[in-house]
């Protein structure tokens, strides 16, 4: 008789008492003891929400490396292992919420956050990027950013998210510039989305955590026209005839204030020639 995911939970919140019914080395020694009577189709599956489970209505996830607990990123929806720095991602890098394909080359830099080695990748099909395979963060161009949230927001059709306040420990990360080895300045974006990036103003260059240009992306606020630039402010268009009407109202009042002007200092130089004859 094979035993399925529901027995091996029901086996498990019934031994023990109120105090050590979800420690985790009496889960540990029931996935061991009841694995040989689960099937093996099953056995992964059962594995993982066990592995899971460590308290009523309280789900938590395990490191894949480690088998650490995870941390959810702020504001994300991935998680982090503090322990081995591993990450566990809901999809795979080119079908993510920042979307970036590999070139297949590496660069002399290294991931400001993981310490590994950067490589080349093109971020929505478009903009050429330095991202880190293990925790997904990128190097971009600080202008190059500029031109691709004001692209991203104004194609945006879906739902707006809903503000989220910053963890203020973000802030107070110490980060160095790939580029240069000078510590980063970390600050808020200056536009929409509530994100902590970091920028090395020397090198022109920002680094952006995984999801952050996603959250840009969907904050709400006014968003730019599809048709504008981000580099030229955008004017209001005026009809030539309207542009032409203009000009001869100008030009008639120029005429019109130069004659004054003429006809009021000759006055002026004959009443003085009068006086002085």
């Amino acid at each position: 008789m094979w035993l399925n995911p529901t027995h091996l939970i029901v086996i498990e919140r019934s031994h023990g008492n109120r105090y050590n019914r979800y420690k985790p080395q009496r889960k540990a020694a029931l996935v061991i003891l009841t694995a040989p009577l689960i099937k093996p189709e099953i056995r992964p599956t059962v594995e993982l929400a066990n592995s899971m489970i460590v308290g009523p209505g309280t789900p938590k996830m395990k490191c894949d490396n480690c088998l650490g607990p995870l941390t959810k990123i702020h504001n994300q929806n991935y998680h982090r292992c503090p322990q081995c720095n591993c990450y566990r991602f809901p999809s795979d890098l080119a079908s993510s919420v920042d979307p970036i394909v590999a070139v297949g080359r590496t660069v002399v830099a290294e991931c400001p956050r993981c310490e590994l080695t950067l490589k080349l990748g093109v971020i929505h099909d478009r903009w050429n990027v330095c991202y880190c395979e293990n925790c997904r963060g990128f190097l971009i161009e600080s202008g190059t950013l500029q031109v691709i949230a004001h692209e991203l927001r104004a194609n945006y059709s879906s739902q707006d998210d809903v503000p989220v306040a910053i963890d203020p420990s973000e802030l107070m990360c110490a980060r160095s510039c790939p580029a240069c080895g000078e510590r980063f300045e970390t600050h808020t974006y200056c536009g929409p989305g509530n994100v902590v990036v970091d920028s090395c103003y020397d090198c022109g260059l920002t680094w952006l955590d995984h999801g952050e240009l996603a959250t840009i992306m969907r904050a709400p606020g006014k968003r730019p026209s599809p048709d504008s630039s981000p580099v030229v402010p955008t004017y209001t268009h005026i009809p030539s005839d309207a542009v032409a009407e203009a000009l001869a109202e100008t030009t008639k009042f120029l005429i019109r204030n130069a004659l004054r002007y003429v006809v009021m200092h000759s006055s002026i130089f004959m009443i003085h020639v009068a006086t002085a004859s």
